[in-house]
Formats: C-alpha cells, structure tokens, sequence
C-alpha cells in the first residue's frame, strides 16, 4: 500500500472522486423566448450557478445545452438517456404549452426512469398537471398570440396545477386583445 500511496499520490484525485452530475438545459427552437437574446444570458447565469454548487457541494457538474425542433432534436433523439441525464432544466417560456408528442414522450419517461425535472417560470406549468382557471377565450387568445394551433397537455409530472386566474386581472377584457 505504501508503494501505490507514492505513485499515485492522493492528490491526484483517483482514491477522492467527485460525484458527477449531468445537468442538461432543455431549449426549444419554436419558443421564441428561448431564441431570444435574453435566453442566452439566462444561460450564463444558470451555468454559474451551477459552478456555485460545484464548490458548495463539493460535486462537478457536466452542463449540456439541448436544444429541440418540431421535427427532432436532443431530447427526441434519446440524448437523455444516451449522455445518462441525472437531471433537466426547463428555463421557462412558451415552448411546453404547444410541444411535439415525441419531445413530451421523452421527458416523461426520463423523469419516470429516476431523472429530475426543474422547471422554470412557463415552463413550471409545462410540468405541471395542467393549468386551472383558464377561461376559454384566455386559451384562444393565449394560442393566437404565440401562434398555436391548440395547447398540448401538460407532462403531469408533479402532483401541481398552475393558477391562470392571474389572467382576468392582467388582460382584463380578453375580446379587446383578440382583435389586436
């Protein structure tokens, strides 16, 4: 033992590993707040953060950035599971209420198979079991602005609903906002 102590000091890392988590940014190219130059910003700051909890929690973190089309992309091309994902950041926007079956088909059997969902502003209702108080003509007017056909259903990953009633006092009159 005290020859492998000397050729291979502890130092050099291989008797004190760190746990390694895989942290992997989910962005969609069809949510424009995610194409945004606010998003890229909104990416410096979660890969800092990141870095803090490196040393606070004594841990490296892998940072993935995954981004999606309505066509394919990472996360419809398994990257999840194929990288070994422990957990997905969900940065917030728009992107979760209109989402291809394949992109929420993956993201639900990642989180079913042990990996975390972190949801961010919208995209905290994306995991969500769908959203209450959503008057009907907030839902055509919610579509038309984005430019949705419909709303997808949200992923129910977490046992929450997010509260629209926001809306009625924000827009107020959802007919006057239709015709813009």
């Amino acid at each position: 033992m005290l020859i492998l102590t000397v050729i291979l000091p502890i130092s050099s890392g291989v008797f004190n590993r760190k746990k390694v988590i895989k942290v992997a940014m989910i962005c969609q190219h069809w949510d424009f707040i995610d194409e945004s130059s606010a998003s890229r910003l909104t990416t410096l700051v979660h890969k800092y953060r990141l870095k803090q909890a490196e040393e606070r929690y004594d841990v490296d973190i892998e940072f993935y950035e995954f981004w999606d089309d309505w066509n394919g992309g990472d996360v419809q091309d398994g990257l999840l599971k194929k990288l070994k994902i422990d957990v997905i950041i969900a940065p917030g926007g728009v992107g979760g209420w209109y989402t291809p079956w394949r992109y929420r088909r993956e993201i639900k059997k990642f989180v079913r198979s042990g990996g975390g969902f972190y949801g961010i502003c919208g995209d905290s209702t994306f995991g969500s079991l769908g959203v209450e108080n959503l008057n009907w003509r907030y839902n055509r007017l919610i579509g038309k602005i984005l430019g949705f056909d419909e709303l997808s259903p949200m992923l129910g990953l977490a046992n929450v609903y997010t509260d629209a009633s926001v809306l009625k006092y924000l827009i107020k009159n959802p007919a006057f906002f239709s015709k813009m």
